[in-house]
C-alpha cells in the first residue's frame, strides 16, 4: 500500500478533528489515575461503543496481530479511511495505509 504524504494525513485529521477531539475528551473524562471499579467500567463501555461503532470490523481482521487495542486501531483505520503512524510492523500486515513513527 502506498504511503500518503505527510499533507495528506495533516488534511485526514483536521477533516475529522471534531470526530477525534470529542472521542478524546470523553476517554479523558472516563479514565481514572485510581483503581475504582466504576471508572474502569466507564472506560471499557467507551471502548465497547467504539467496538460497535466500527460493526465489529476487529472480529473480520486477519489472525495478524494479537492486541487487542493494536487490532482496534487497525480496524479503524480500515474502516474510517484513515492513516495510522506505527513501528508496529505486524500492523503493516493488514491492508491498512501506514506512516513510520
Amino acid at each position: 500500500m502506498t504511503r500518503p504524504s505527510a499533507q495528506a494525513v495533516l488534511d485526514s485529521l483536521r477533516r475529522d478533528e471534531e470526530e477525534i477531539a470529542s472521542f478524546l475528551a470523553r476517554l479523558a473524562e472516563a479514565e481514572s489515575p485510581t483503581h475504582d471499579e466504576r471508572a474502569q467500567q466507564a472506560v471499557f463501555r467507551l471502548l465497547a461503543d467504539e467496538l460497535d461503532a466500527l460493526g465489529f470490523a476487529v472480529r473480520r481482521l486477519p489472525d495478524i496481530h494479537r492486541d487487542p487495542f493494536d487490532r482496534m486501531l487497525s480496524a479503524q483505520t480500515l474502516e474510517r479511511d484513515l492513516t495510522l503512524m506505527t513501528t508496529d510492523a505486524r500492523i503493516r500486515q493488514y491492508d491498512v495505509a501506514t506512516m513510520q513513527a
